[in-house]
């Protein structure tokens, strides 16, 4: 059984999500203590149950220690299966972090997912980030849907987002994992060490209908626009209202660069206290930071790392996060691979070159 420390670096949820993925895909058994230990209120809430829920389906898994304010469980998977699940977060729990964990699981299974809870909150990726620039990786890999038929702000949440897998790569077709990576490793491999030219910037800007009056899509959409002309490439944002039940607002900005549709991000919520003409400002001014570093935003940076132990490459960041040292740390446990980073002025390059079981 892996034993894994939910202290180490950032102390949060995010080694929670990347381990369940990685333990169902793996078959690794593993225990994890001190859960979320460096929260103001430690161990597992509801958020993170939905996630163990999710891949307990996925791997018709054991699990100990499942229970609202735990900070240790055990979760020993069996045989990975193709899957039709439905998973209610309650209220405005993140889609977004959910995501996280199963992303795993659908990309290497044929399965459709059914998770309602908020598709736009805070500390998490929004929905449009997923579909817009977590979605070409997948694509490389998986074919998969992701759409969002409800939207969901907080405090009601209510969003509904369903998720279509067809593998390209079949886990069950393989008898243990060590043949499965062989098989993968390397089949294409990631790199995202030079983005190439940056082509086209896109966003969407999203409401709940209630604002629809004010326009505030369409005022975060000017605001942003006027900012991204110094750019220097066209800027095309979409203006999306949609009935929900919560009032809400954001905006989500993606770069696209070269033949390969690589892509970077930024994303930034309303509130009722922010204009939405500081909303299209603040987003904009973000995404414009990425573009002139030239790396990955700090959602792809994380995202990026169980791919990489997966089919080896490399990527361009800019500061290392905590999430990202978490998630190595776990990869590096459960995949039997080395990460090496490669520090130089701005930017840190981080790579599989090979795995220990080639």
């Amino acid at each position: 059984m892996i034993e894994l420390d939910g202290s180490h670096e950032e102390g949060g949820g995010q080694i929670l999500r990347t381990a369940l993925g990685l333990s169902v895909i793996t078959q690794k058994a593993f225990r994890l203590k001190n859960i979320r230990k460096n929260r103001p209120e430690p161990g597992l809430k509801q958020q993170h149950l939905s996630c163990v829920k999710a891949c307990t389906e996925f791997s018709n898994a054991l699990v100990f220690g499942d229970k609202i304010a735990s900070q240790e469980l055990e979760f020993c998977p069996r045989a990975i299966k193709n899957r039709q699940l439905e998973v209610n977060i309650g209220t405005a729990g993140s889609i977004g972090l959910l995501f996280q964990s199963v992303m795993l699981p659908m990309m290497f299974t044929s399965s459709e997912m059914k998770i309602k809870g908020g598709t736009d909150v805070k500390w998490s990726m929004p929905i449009d980030y997923i579909i817009n620039v977590i979605k070409p990786v997948i694509d490389g890999y998986c074919d998969i849907d992701i759409i969002c038929e409800k939207r969901g702000y907080y405090p009601q949440g209510g969003g509904l987002v369903v998720l279509r897998s067809k593998s390209k790569f079949k886990r069950i077709n393989f008898d243990s994992f060590s043949k499965f990576h062989q098989y993968i490793f390397a089949n294409p491999v990631l790199d995202y060490g030079d983005l190439g030219n940056l082509m086209l910037i896109k966003g969407v800007s999203h409401a709940s209908k209630n604002l629809q009056e004010r326009e505030v899509v369409e005022r975060q959409a000017k605001s942003a626009e006027l900012i991204l002309q110094s750019v220097g490439v066209p800027a095309k944002i979409d203006r999306v209202y949609g009935k929900t039940e919560s009032t809400g607002s954001g905006l989500v900005l993606y770069g696209i660069y070269g033949n390969n549709q690589k892509r970077v991000g930024a994303d930034f919520l309303g509130d009722i206290k922010i204009k939405a003409e500081e909303v299209g400002r603040k987003c904009s001014e973000k995404l414009m930071e990425i573009l002139r570093e030239e790396v990955l935003d700090e959602h792809m940076q994380d995202n990026m790392i169980p791919l990489l132990g997966l089919f080896g490459g490399k990527i361009k960041v800019g500061k290392i996060t905590g999430h990202t040292k978490a998630n190595i740390n776990v990869c590096e446990k459960f995949l039997d691979v080395k990460y090496e980073i490669e520090s130089n002025k701005g930017f840190n390059l981080i790579s599989v070159l090979s795995s220990s079981k080639n």
